[in-house]
């Protein structure tokens, strides 16, 4: 069976199922009871686009006619008006047939003086004339003119009302489901329907497809002036009062090899002033993102192009010309729009963190004022009110205290949180909340890594197994117990384990391959998720735990990694204490290089005495054995080892020096002084 739509000739729509084998006649009478058509009308059938008439006799096959799923126009008109159009199929019915001759047949004549006239009917009719709808205006004062037209505008407002209500409720469209929307935006852009669907689809599409090309003529704009890939003409069509250009003609590039031409409005620079600063007193969070260079760029394209004919094509510098009191520094930052749930995971997480930071405060003064009497547990809400006075008042002794005890046993405190009695859904939404903060807050993020590097740390558990105390109770370094520390290399996750040698007969190291997991047998159970020693070694395990979340696990990538890209994924570059991050980042990648460099060189010569005797010959580094030539390089080997090396020794030096200096392109600038 086959499905044809049909459409009447009073917009009425309906799918007529048929046997593709049946006759086009039983098409068409089916069509017409189905459409509930008059049977003194005749039927006209059309099809494709633009319509056509279908001219076939009514034993054809259906199959031979249209097409599964085809739509079919169906007109109606008068035996005489459907001969004139074309050929047509008539409907099957039973009324009876009236000759044509009888309609209009007249009186013939029966005697007399005849004429050649046609005889006339007895009814005469009038001819039509223009209708015009609308309303009249009555003559007479003028008082009356104003109260009629009041009233025609007020019932003329009443029309439109009505005739909007109404044109919202036929306009109205139906989707049951994805699949039904699937399937109606696919025949709206092929243009295989035509119906309330489609047009609104088409609608929505068109809409969508000129967003997206005011985006990218935007984007054309900015880069344009960044650029200089702009021409701006100040047109003298137009002038203001004082003889000025009001207009102006920008034509900029907007691809590769096509030139756009604008002309907007010429503004002034007292004129751009005041509109910035009315945008930042008025205008809000949604104002200031409007004066980001490409917000501004798609939606005032004539304070964009005033701007950049003042500063060079720079918007960014000429907004701080403009208003150089406000802070700018939120042109560069990414707008990040929290969810109505994370909003509320923050909200959780704030008054958590008081809540435990003001209960923090009362353990610490009852264990500083033992005599004081306890008062009775209060309920949390009813600490709401005293929490914005004890959040900025935490006394620092407690502040470490608590620091301390949450640094000795993280494992005990994730059982003790995880518990039954403190599983509460507040707390459990809060730690929830911390992995919204990590994404969204990046001034915290920024707060907590500043503090990381400003605060001096002690040694790390690797370290303090090679500490001593003195007798003046300073602790030092014990050189035996550093001589003897094993370190050992995790064959998955790359990073160093710094071992004692009793701790190395515990672990396996004879293993192949050896993993993080055998550390668990001395009591490290983190496995590979615990920060690289060697790092730890040499920042500290604060640091060293901020570096591993910016991807930095292990030493060398520390040495390869760029104090830029690390500044822009740990700390806001604008806040005040980026430059202190900056500069002891910068130290900390110095020393992880100078560090590479040894351990580089102890492996490409054979031993750290020939590298220290090399480093006396200015030779202490790969960049300068790649630099020096051979010969020089065996006369300054032979010279500080006492057993005879050859010039293939030397080759294989300068061959593996060149391939690191290769993959590492900093050790370049490292010579030796």
């Amino acid at each position: 069976m086959w499905n044809v739509r049909l459409r009447g000739p009073r917009g009425k729509q309906m799918v007529l199922t048929i046997d593709p084998s049946a006759r086009f006649k039983t098409f068409a009478d089916l069509a017409a009871n189905d459409l509930g058509l008059k049977a003194t009308d005749q039927l006209t059938f059309r099809r494709g686009f633009p319509p056509r008439v279908i001219d076939v006799d009514g034993s054809a096959l259906v199959k031979d006619v249209v097409v599964n799923n085809d739509t079919i126009v169906v007109d109606t008109s008068s035996t005489a008006v459907a001969a004139g159009r074309g050929v047509s199929v008539p409907v099957t019915t039973k009324t009876k047939r009236v000759d044509a001759k009888k309609k209009v047949a007249g009186k013939a004549p029966t005697g007399g003086a005849q004429t050649l006239k046609r005889p006339v009917s007895g009814t005469k009719k009038t001819p039509s004339r223009w209708k015009v709808a609308g309303t009249g205006h009555q003559l007479g004062t003028s008082l009356d003119d104003e109260s009629s037209a009041t009233v025609e505008t007020e019932r003329d407002d009443e029309r439109d009302d009505e005739r909007q209500r109404t044109y919202r409720r036929i306009r109205a469209i139906n989707l049951t489901s994805k699949e039904d929307v699937e399937t109606s935006l696919v025949n709206a852009v092929s243009g295989q329907s035509n119906d309330r669907k489609a047009k609104f689809f088409r609608a929505a599409t068109k809409n969508a497809v000129e967003h997206q090309y005011e985006l990218t003529l935007a984007t054309a704009r900015l880069n344009a002036a960044l650029g200089h890939n702009f021409e701006i003409e100040e047109l003298a069509t137009s002038r203001r009062a004082d003889g000025s250009a009001a207009t102006l003609r920008v034509r900029f590039k907007e691809t590769a090899r096509k030139w756009k031409k604008e002309t907007v409005d010429l503004l002034q620079k007292d004129e751009l002033q005041a509109i910035v600063k009315y945008v930042l007193l008025s205008g809000g969070e949604t104002g200031r993102e409007m004066l980001k260079p490409f917000n501004m760029a798609q939606v005032s394209t004539r304070v964009f192009w005033s701007i950049a004919r003042l500063y060079d094509g720079d918007v960014a510098v000429g907004l701080a010309d403009l208003v150089p009191d406000e802070d700018w520094s939120f042109l560069d930052i990414r707008t990040r729009l929290m969810s109505a749930k994370a909003m509320e995971a923050k909200a959780n997480e704030e008054y958590y963190t008081s809540w435990k930071q003001s209960r923090a405060k009362e353990n610490g003064s009852t264990s500083q004022q033992p005599e004081r009497k306890q008062g009775t547990k209060r309920s949390r809400p009813g600490l709401a009110d005293e929490q914005k006075s004890e959040v900025g008042k935490i006394d620092p002794d407690v502040d470490k205290e608590v620091k301390r005890e949450a640094a000795e046993s993280k494992c005990a405190q994730t059982i003790s949180a995880l518990s039954e009695k403190e599983a509460t859904p507040g707390t459990l939404r809060s730690a929830a909340a911390q992995a919204a903060l990590s994404r969204y807050d990046r001034s915290s993020q920024t707060s907590a890594a500043v503090a990381a590097f400003l605060n001096e740390e002690g040694p790390t558990e690797e370290c303090s197994r090679k500490q001593v105390v003195a007798e003046d109770g300073k602790e030092m370094v014990s050189e035996d117990e550093v001589e003897e520390a094993i370190t050992v290399y995790c064959d998955s996750c790359r990073k160093a384990r710094i071992l004692s040698p009793g701790e190395a007969g515990k672990v396996k190291l004879d293993n192949d391959p050896w993993s993080c997991s055998y550390l668990a047998k001395i009591g490290r159970r983190g496995g590979c998720d615990e920060v690289d020693d060697e790092v730890a070694q040499l920042t500290g395990a604060s640091i060293a735990t901020w570096l591993q979340k910016v991807a930095v696990t292990t030493r060398q990538e520390l040495a390869d990694t760029s104090v830029d890209s690390a500044m822009h994924s740990l700390v806001n570059p604008s806040d005040p204490s980026a430059q202190v991050v900056r500069e002891k980042l910068e130290k900390l990648i110095d020393e992880a290089r100078l560090d590479e460099i040894n351990d580089w060189m102890a492996e490409l010569v054979g031993g750290t005495d020939l590298v220290q005797r090399l480093e006396t010959q200015k030779l202490g580094t790969p960049a300068d054995l790649v630099a020096t030539p051979s010969d020089l390089v065996l006369e300054a080997a032979s010279n500080t080892h006492t057993i005879n090396m050859s010039i293939d020794i030397v080759s294989s030096w300068q061959t593996r020096a060149q391939k690191l200096v290769d993959e590492h392109p900093w050790l370049a600038d490292w010579r030796t002084l």
